[in-house]
């Protein structure tokens, strides 16, 4: 507190400095996973007061005359977040909500981790570096064309074809623009 003190009035802002303290405080230094963890639970924060934004029906993209398809960009869900780890940071997570008798394993494999706003919940899914990438660089403001080759590099299996429809399904596709 005394080292990152509030900057504004609304406490909810309060607490996103928290996973630096975390990753460069010798305590926690046999939890390597913590601070990416509290950097998770960041997004999450992020997330439910992202602003709204109405889903985006995909028969519009019709009406984009083909001359125009290579510079398509899609505007994605303004409570859309994406986390890279070292660390099963999903996994993690979720194991610390359902308390029990079973040990975590941590397997020493790292996620990315997608979360959005479902109405008033978060939902979070671990996906691979295509999809992550193919996000990272729509949020950046790339074409699409642009940010699939991007994906296709971190994975040649990713499928737009199957990534889209997924996206729209979840309503993370708000609109688009040239």
């Amino acid at each position: 507190i005394r080292k990152h003190p509030s900057l504004c009035g609304n406490l909810q802002a309060y607490g996103n400095r928290f996973p630096l303290t975390l990753a460069s405080a010798p305590e926690p230094a046999s939890l390597p996973y913590l601070a990416d963890v509290a950097r998770l639970e960041w997004a999450r924060q992020e997330s439910l007061l992202a602003a709204d934004a109405a889903s985006f029906d995909p028969r519009e993209l019709t009406a984009v005359p083909e001359t125009r398809q290579i510079t398509l960009r899609l505007a994605l869900h303004p409570s859309l977040r994406l986390v890279d780890s070292q660390h099963p940071i999903l996994d993690i997570w979720l194991f610390c909500q359902t308390p029990g008798e079973a040990r975590l394993q941590l397997d020493g494999k790292g996620q990315q981790v997608m979360l959005w706003r479902e109405a008033t919940q978060i939902a979070m899914r671990a996906i691979d570096a295509g999809l992550y990438t193919l996000l990272t660089n729509m949020s950046h403001g790339e074409t699409l064309a642009d940010a699939n080759a991007a994906a296709l590099v971190a994975d040649a299996d990713l499928a737009l074809d199957a990534v889209l429809p997924a996206l729209f399904a979840d309503g993370l596709i708000t609109g688009y623009d040239f």
